[in-house]
């Protein structure tokens, strides 16, 4: 198999994007976890993967990128859901 990529082209995977979404919401991890029955520790290596694959530092980075790939303005309001088949 080919090596993964870096940057915003690798795509995240359905629970990255469960977890960007809620980051984006402004929910903590605790509740992000709570919602999806996982820890609150898994919650923040999912987003710590998502921001490694989109070529975010910050929380606050990956959450104007998500509003970014769903066509807002990064401080427009809630973001809209990624799609499952969204490419994020």
């Amino acid at each position: 198999p080919s090596p993964p990529t870096r940057g915003p082209r690798r795509g995240l995977t359905a629970r990255e994007r469960q977890v960007t979404l809620s980051a984006a919401l402004g929910e903590s991890n605790k509740a992000t976890g709570y919602h999806l029955g996982i820890s609150p520790s898994r919650v923040s290596a999912l987003l710590n993967t998502a921001m490694r694959k989109l070529g975010c530092r910050t929380k606050a980075q990956l959450v104007v990128m998500v509003r970014i790939l769903n066509g807002q303005q990064p401080g427009a309001g809630s973001p809209a859901p990624l799609s499952a088949t969204h490419s994020v």
